[in-house]
Parts: structure tokens; sequence; C-alpha cells
């Protein structure tokens, strides 16, 4: 074996010490390499970097990205530097760079351009599809993991790893056949076949599925058993926990009283997660100042959650309102078929006395409930808008008065 051999090789062990969390026995190693071009050195900053990131170093951590991404040459490497380099500004809390390096490093993999191996690839696309779910655009997470299962020649980690994040978005829909078949192929996984952060994904998705498919009992069970994991890491186990709370809160299920036990062995949780251990611990959401104190905290999409939170626990009406307009601003650039998605996560706390209907007046149509129509098309519709005293129009919203009600064959969307 040649020595660039040999050097990749304990780079390689080096890589897998740091990640498994022996960050100082990865750096011991890191000490007895002498790099010779400029890929080593680059391999040796990556490593170096990601090794000062667990230990929430991040200033030492972001220099040693910088100089790792000055000397990446190959399309592979860039690749694998690109990903840590997004996780570490997405857990460092730099919500501005690390939004700004997704849509860089989301330009990076698909350009056809770039040749990458395909494992790899399936690896960046899946995180891609996390990130964008982080910033609020979950229909197009979903059709990256719905690529990744269905890419012929994907590997079988991958591909599961893609169904197991489909899983966990979509089980709010409630049963599907789709969904059964994807939570029957899981659920038979041998949990000695994976490796660890593999199966915590899979878990932290089962547990997020049980609770609107199966019932609060087997997610509680489940979530118990993957507590007990030895080397579960903290940040995994922060992140079930307060999953599996919010979601509770959102299906207004009842939540186990001894969720508290597990929540007060944690520290460590980030502002998105401190919020909703509030809300746990004190049984009250925040006031609108320090809600509106937190969304420069956040991710889009961690901000849209929170405000979802505010809505189960204050039914004032007129403050409904003023979220759900919040919300749509929120959403604004988002598909159709997004903002569908986070608006049925807050529909239950809705009074139902008003719907609104957004309005385009340069494409004549309507969206209503999340699902458009084309009003040159629909004569009826078309009518309607134009009587004052049953709707009122404006350039971007139509509000329907709480008495109109519109026959069956007057709100069939297309």
């Amino acid at each position: 074996m040649n020595s660039e051999a040999l050097f990749q090789r304990a780079l390689g062990n080096s890589f897998s010490e740091i990640q498994a969390g022996n960050i100082d026995a990865g750096l011991s190693i890191l000490e007895m390499l002498v790099p010779q071009t400029n890929a080593e050195r680059c391999g040796m900053k990556h490593a170096q970097a990601l090794a000062a990131f667990r230990k929430s170093l991040a200033n030492q951590a972001a220099f040693l990205f910088h100089e790792a991404l000055d000397l990446v040459e190959s399309a592979d490497a860039n690749l694998r530097l690109q990903m840590d380099y997004l996780c570490f500004l997405h857990g460092s809390g730099k919500v501005d760079l690390w939004r700004d390096e997704l849509t860089r490093f989301e330009q990076f993999l698909l350009n056809p351009v770039n040749v990458f191996d395909p494992t790899l690839r399936a690896k960046g696309q899946i995180l891609l599809g996390k990130f964008l779910e982080e910033d609020g655009d979950v229909c197009r997470a979903l059709n990256i993991f719905f690529q990744v299962a269905n890419l012929a020649g994907v590997s079988p980690l991958e591909r599961v790893q893609a169904l197991a994040q489909t899983l966990r978005i979509r089980a709010i829909e409630g049963p599907s056949e789709e969904l059964g078949l994807i939570y029957a192929e899981l659920i038979r996984i041998d949990e000695d076949q994976l490796y660890l952060d593999l199966n915590v994904e899979i878990q932290h998705a089962l547990i997020l599925a049980e609770l609107p498919l199966v019932g609060t009992h087997h997610a509680w069970a489940r979530l118990q058993n993957s507590m007990e994991m030895p080397t579960l890491p903290s940040i995994d186990k922060r992140q079930i926990i307060v999953d599996f709370i919010e979601e509770t809160y959102v299906l207004g299920l009842e939540l186990n009283p001894k969720i508290q036990e597990l929540v007060v062995s944690l520290d460590g949780f980030d502002v998105f997660e401190e919020a909703v251990v509030q809300l746990l611990q004190n049984d009250k959401i925040f006031s609108l100042s320090q809600l509106n104190a937190l969304c420069p905290k956040m991710s889009r999409g961690c901000f849209l959650r929170l405000l979802t939170l505010f809505l189960a626990k204050d039914q004032t009406p007129s403050l409904q309102n003023e979220v759900l307009n919040k919300m749509n601003l929120l959403l604004t650039g988002l598909s159709v078929e997004s903002r569908a998605y986070w608006l049925a996560r807050m529909k239950r706390f809705l009074s139902n006395e008003s719907k609104t209907l957004r309005y385009c007046a340069v494409r004549k149509s309507v969206i209503y409930q999340n699902r458009s129509v084309d009003l040159s098309k629909k004569r009826i519709m078309f009518q309607l808008t134009t009587v004052p005293q049953i709707i009122d129009l404006n350039s971007d919203t139509v509000k329907l008065r709480s008495e109109v009600l519109l026959e069956p064959e007057t709100t069939t969307f297309s």
C-alpha cells in the first residue's frame, strides 16, 4: 500500500473516531499524519473542523472549515465538506449563514456538471431534503426523499433513510396504504444491521408516526426503548423528546407525565427545543413579544412549528386570526403543497367562523384550503367574486362572510 493510500486510510479512521464521539482518539491519529498534497491538507482541516464542532468550539471550527473549503479539489471531497459545513452552521445557530449556504449547496449538488459517487450523492440529497424541511419547504423535501427511495441502484441504507423521513413527515395525514407499506417495512428491519445514526433516525420516525397512526402507548414505549440505547448521543435524545412533546400537543393527545423526568435529565437545548421545554414545564406559551424575539434565532420551519404550538395553547379568536396572518406571510414563496402542510398542522386550532381565499388578480385564480382554482374556467365561482355582498375582494385576499353557504358544485376545486 503506497503512502497516499496509507494516509487516506488513517484519515478515514480519524473521521470514524470523531463521528463516533471519540474525538480525542480521532485527533491523536491526525497528529501522526504529515500531509503532502492539497487534497491531504484539505482532508486534515476537514477532520479538525469536525472535531472542533463536536467540542463546541464554534470559532475554531468555522476557521478550519473555511481553510478546508479553500483547499478542496475533487467533487466528492467538496460534497462531504459542504455537508458537514452546513450541519455546523445549523448546529451553531447561524441561521442566516446556514440559509445562504443551503442555496449554494443545492446548486452544487444538483448541477449536472458535477459527478459524485452514487451513495454519497444520495446522502447529500437526503441532507438537502432535511434542511429544506427545516426551512419550511416540506413538499420539496418529500420530493427529494421520494427520488432517493426510488432511485435505481441506490444503497438499501439510503433507501430506508429516505423512507423514514417520508413516514415521519406524512404521518400527520392519517393512515393510508402507502404509509402502511413504509411502516411495515421499517418495523421489520433488524436494528443490528444498521449503523447507529440510521437506527436513531428510523426509531425517531417510527415514534412520531405511531403517535397519529397507532397510538400514544406504542409511541411512548418505543421512545423509552430508544432512550435506553447505551450510545445514543445527547443531541438525538433532545431532538426525539422535544419532537415527541411537540407532536403530542399538535395532535391534542395526552402527554405521559414521565416525560418530565426525561427532560430534566438533559441539557444543551437549542433555541427551539428550549421553547418547547418551557411550554412543557410552565404549561403556557410565551407572550407575543417573546415569540417575536425568537424568530431571528431559528429557521423558518422551527418558527412555523412554534406558531402552531402557540395556537394549540392560546385559543383567543383575535390572536388566532393574527397568527394565521403571520403564518401566511411566512409561507410566502413556498409551493401550494408546502403551505398546505403547515396549514393542515394548525387547522384543528382554528375557529370556523370565517374562511379566507387567496386571490391572484393577474391569474384570476383562487387558493382555498390549499387547493387552486382558475376562476375563468369556473363560471359560478367567477360570478361569486363579482358579488361584494357575499365576498370582500381586494388584490390578494377574498373573505367570505361567516353566514355564506356555498353549494357543493360551487366549491369543487381541482
